[in-house]
Order: structure tokens, then sequence, then C-alpha cells
């Protein structure tokens, strides 16, 4: 992910031009070091082309995506604003979506698609343009540019008013040291934007919320993005009920399970939705859904459930009892840290993964599984005689 370096003015040179006077911000790449680019254009030792290098070694940035460099710096030249009622530093730390001026949209993308003159056009009617990535895998393989009115945070989803450039992928909010027990994909990156805020609100890191770029991602582009980032991590796709929605949904059912919420019709996406009640909703949506993909992942990981069952169905039937029926059943993929802040630990087949969530779960397969024991037990157990 992409943030301004706040750490303070850089005194370094251009390492390729020997220059300071046409360095920009200081800004943290994704791989967490600190990289800044000279905009001089006409020097002999980079003539043409900005320069962006590596703060500490001085070696310039080798990019695999002209997008991701093109994006950085946009980032590096853009500023936190509010639209929509998201604080700036929300949408700024959080979402990596930045303010830009049409001056500098121009000079990054001279002679191509006329990005600087539509962006002119919308800053001198009084709009204000806004900058988000894309991502395919996990490098940046596109961004967008969205005309917004910035004091009603109005901007129609049309595209007199949005430039999409670039590749197609998947619109990633900042996901650093983020480990969600679900990820949700949006039909848009401001459905995305709302779901994160809320669940920011919330307190609630369980559910993590991406979009696609449009309806017409290829779903290979989004199952290669979320694997390279959340590996493993179950993916349920939120798109609006429209008929571009739903045939959106149905190209996405081998990467996605399909999910609704109540009072989201035609037309309407998350963001649209009583904000008081929506993410409520969501979890209640998706809640059901990853309790039966955890119970079948329990299914696999105890393979012997039969043998398991007769053998707990001798158990105290108390809380106490229930507990140790929990520690025999999920005790090697299941702990409780209590110097991380009394934290719930889950081995997901491939990591160790912090969730309270997924040991809710765990701990209602637990007490399903007493209807199962029943049958081994020979008539009613005196929980006192076990004690």
């Amino acid at each position: 992910m992409y943030s301004v370096d706040k750490s303070g003015p850089i005194t370094d040179v251009c390492p390729a031009c020997g220059r300071d006077d046409s360095l920009g911000k200081p800004y943290v790449g994704h791989d967490g070091k600190r990289y800044v680019t000279c905009f001089g254009l006409n020097r002999s030792e980079h003539p043409g082309r900005r320069f962006t290098f590596d703060v500490e070694t001085g070696q310039e940035l080798q990019s695999k995506s002209p997008a991701s460099s093109r994006f950085n710096e946009l980032f590096s030249l853009g500023e936190p604003v509010s639209i929509r009622d998201f604080p700036a530093d929300f949408l700024y730390e959080r979402c990596q979506v930045i303010r830009v001026q049409a001056k500098d949209v121009g000079d990054i993308f001279v002679g191509e698609g006329g990005y600087g003159a539509w962006a002119n056009g919308h800053e001198a009617e009084g709009r204000v343009i806004i900058a988000l990535p894309f991502y395919a895998g996990a490098d940046v393989a596109g961004l967008q540019l969205r005309a917004f009115n910035l004091k009603t945070g109005d901007g129609p989803n049309d595209h007199d008013y949005i430039r999409n450039i670039g590749r197609d992928g998947v619109y990633v909010p900042t996901y650093r040291a983020l480990n969600p027990v679900a990820v949700v994909i949006h039909e848009g990156p401001w459905g995305a934007i709302a779901a994160n805020f809320d669940a920011h609100g919330y307190g609630n890191p369980d559910l993590f919320s991406v979009a696609a770029a449009s309806a017409h991602t290829k779903p290979r582009t989004i199952w290669d993005t979320m694997d390279a980032i959340f590996p493993g991590v179950p993916r349920f796709a939120l798109f609006d009920q429209d008929p571009a929605g739903i045939k959106a949904r149905e190209a996405l059912r081998s990467v996605a399970q399909p999910i609704l919420i109540t009072g989201a019709g035609e037309g309407k996406d998350y963001r649209d939705l009583d904000p008081v009640l929506r993410f409520e909703r969501l979890v209640d949506a998706v809640k059901p859904l990853l309790s039966q993909m955890e119970e079948r992942r329990a299914a696999v990981t105890q393979p012997d459930q039969e043998e398991l069952d007769a053998r707990l169905s001798g158990f105290v039937r108390t809380e106490f009892g229930l507990s140790e029926r929990f520690q025999k059943r999920w005790g090697s993929i299941c702990k409780f840290v209590e110097p991380w802040g009394g934290k719930w630990m889950t081995f997901d087949g491939k990591c160790w993964r912090m969730s309270d969530v997924a040991a809710e779960f765990l701990a209602q397969a637990t007490i399903k599984a007493l209807l199962r024991e029943a049958k081994f037990s020979q008539g009613e157990i005196d929980d006192d005689s076990q004690e």
C-alpha cells in the first residue's frame, strides 16, 4: 500500500541527476520502503522521464506496472479530502483515496487519452478530482479518476465523470496488518469504502471490503488478486440487483459466493442503504455462510468424527464439560492467546489467523455436536456422578 511519508522533509538529492530542486514528497511503497520521485524531465541523466528512487539505497524503483508508478506520482502530489461525509484522514490513510490537481493529471498523462483536458474541464466547473488504485495481483494495474462536487459529494456514475486508466482490476483499500475472516467484493469502490468505514466504526476487523473496477472485471483477475493478498480467505460478492449486477454475480460464482442484503433493491448498492442498519445486515448475510464453511472445514480437520463423538459423550453436561469438549475437539487449531490482549487464534490449514468470529463458530459447532454425542449415551447421565 502507499502513503505519504510524514516523517519530515527529505534532504537527499536525485541519485541520477544530483539535484534536489524537482523532488516530490517522499512516500512509502507497498514494500514498506521510502521512495521519492525527481520530476526533472529535462535532465540529461534521465531525459523525458521521471526518476523514482529508494531513499535509503538510491536505487531506481523498477515498477512492474506503468500504472503503479503513475499512481505513486499522483499520490505523492495529492492531498487528503473529505468526500460523501467520509473523513479525509480515513479516505487517505485507509482507502488510498486522494485529491489530485488537474495540472498534475495533465503532466503525468501528457498526450494520453485526454485525461488532462477532462480533469481541467471539471476543475474549472468547481469539482475536485479523486484518484484511487486498481490491483491485479499485488501490483497496481490501473487507477480511477473521478470528478466530485465537493459540497454535495455528488459524482454521477457515468463516463463524463469517471475515467478508468490502465488495466482492469480490483479496488483494494489499505490492508497492511489486516487479517480478515472474510472478504466482501462490492460492485463499486464507494460501496467498499462505506463498508470498511462501518466496519471501522464497529471495531470489526473480520470483514474487509474490496470492489471490482467494473461489472465487467474478469473473474480470473479477482481470483488472482485475492489469492495474492488474502490467500485462503472466504469471498462473498455483493452486487446491485439490476441486470448488470445479476449478470456479474453469476459470472463470479467460481470466485465468490453471492450474498444479498435486505433492502438493497435494483440500482442500490451498499452505500445507498440505511447507514444505521447496513453493516449489521452485511454481517447477518455473511455469518451463516461462514459458519457453514467453518463446519465443513472442521469436518475435514477432524476425520475421526464418530470416534470422537463417542469418546466425548461421557463428558459432563455442564459449562465446564463444554469447555473440555471444545478443547478436545479444537485445541489443535484454536488457541486463546492472553499476552496478545486476550485474542483467539485459529488455524485455517495454511496459517494462524486472529479471529474471535472463527472461534465463535467452533464453539457453536461444539454445542451442535451434543446431538451426535447423544446417540452414544446410555440413558441419562448424572452430571454429579461425573465430577
